[in-house]
């Protein structure tokens, strides 16, 4: 095994670490977001544990971009996501603080066409043609910048091949809505999508979307003040 082999698996290995024992973040929320996306767009992930990875570092990159904004107020859509942030004023008129908040506005319908797999330069172009007509018909916006940045560092830091840069805001979307289906089936249990949001679904099916302490860290930017 090289080096640079051994270090991506385990880099991989310590990133699962803080998810030990939830089954599921590990298992079952990975698991319907791989099936959706195999049968939507024909895409399946060899290990549905690494969507994970993707999730992470595409929110990652997106809190990134958000808090080089130089605005007092700004909300960026991800795949039907809204992340928003206003900044508090003191009498002085500096910016005391900047206030995030997540706004559920419509959910990615998959469709479950049942695409098969296909391999080589056809598999790419198939999966970029359907890929944009998903998107197209959701209403999903591109953000190269991010997808772009996201792509070659889940690629680089983790190895984790996805064949096409639109692939990790389809993910996103995946994950969002496996953990919003996972939450309406089991008792409207909250769910927390790996340390970046929770997911509360009220009994008139309202999602509700509450931003964690890395989402709140990330915003509260100097460069703003």
């Amino acid at each position: 095994m090289s080096n640079v082999i051994q270090q991506i698996q385990e880099k991989k290995a310590n990133f699962f670490k803080k998810f030990d024992g939830m089954t599921e973040l590990m298992s079952l929320i990975p698991r319907a977001a791989n099936d959706l996306l195999m049968k939507e767009l024909g895409f399946q992930a060899t290990h549905p544990e690494d969507l994970i990875i993707v999730f992470s570092v595409g929110w990652a990159e997106i809190l990134k971009f958000v808090s080089q904004q130089k605005f007092e107020e700004y909300a960026i859509d991800i795949c039907g996501v809204s992340l928003e942030y206003v900044t508090e004023f003191t009498e002085s008129d500096k910016s005391s603080n900047i206030v995030p908040q997540m706004i559920h506005k419509r959910s990615p319908i998959f469709m479950q066409k049942e695409y098969q797999t296909e391999k080589g330069s056809k598999m790419m172009d198939l999966l970029n043609a359907r890929s944009n007509k998903w998107r197209t018909a959701n209403l999903i916006e591109s953000q190269d910048k991010i997808e772009d940045v996201a792509y070659n560092r889940i690629l680089n830091e983790y190895g984790i091949q996805l064949n096409s840069q639109s692939m990790v805001l389809n993910i996103l979307a995946a994950m969002y809505i496996s953990g919003v289906e996972y939450c309406r089936y089991n008792g409207r249990k909250t769910v927390n999508m790996y340390n970046y949001f929770t997911i509360d679904l009220l009994e008139d099916n309202t999602i509700i979307l509450n931003p964690l302490a890395v989402i709140k860290q990330s915003l509260k930017n100097d460069a703003k003040k």
